[in-house]
């Protein structure tokens, strides 16, 4: 996977990986602000990434700037991982034919 570039997928990379390893808990509540501070970045890249992990299926909108990490079991934390790391790996496969 290419390393991220743009504020906003960098926010993207760093709240989903947040979320898969716990730091943000299953059904905790986050604020656009709150992890914009944390980042040490503004609100707009935020509410970016925060647009695509709802995407995702990690986060539910609760309100114009709050969400809440959803809930989801460790086998469907594991089938996220596995197919992640396929991708991972697909994706280094292209790029090594591509190169």
């Amino acid at each position: 996977m290419p390393s991220p570039t743009s504020s906003g997928d960098q926010a993207y990379a760093a709240v989903r990986e947040a979320i898969m390893t716990g730091v943000l808990p299953r059904g905790g509540k986050v604020t656009e602000r709150g992890l914009a501070e944390s980042l040490k970045i503004s609100p707009t890249p935020v509410r970016e990434a925060l647009r695509r992990l709802e995407q995702d299926r990690l986060v539910k909108r609760e309100g114009p700037r709050s969400v809440r990490v959803a809930q989801f079991d460790d086998a469907e934390s594991l089938q996220i991982t596995m197919i992640e790391d396929a991708l991972r790996a697909l994706a280094a496969r292209l790029a090594a034919v591509n190169a």
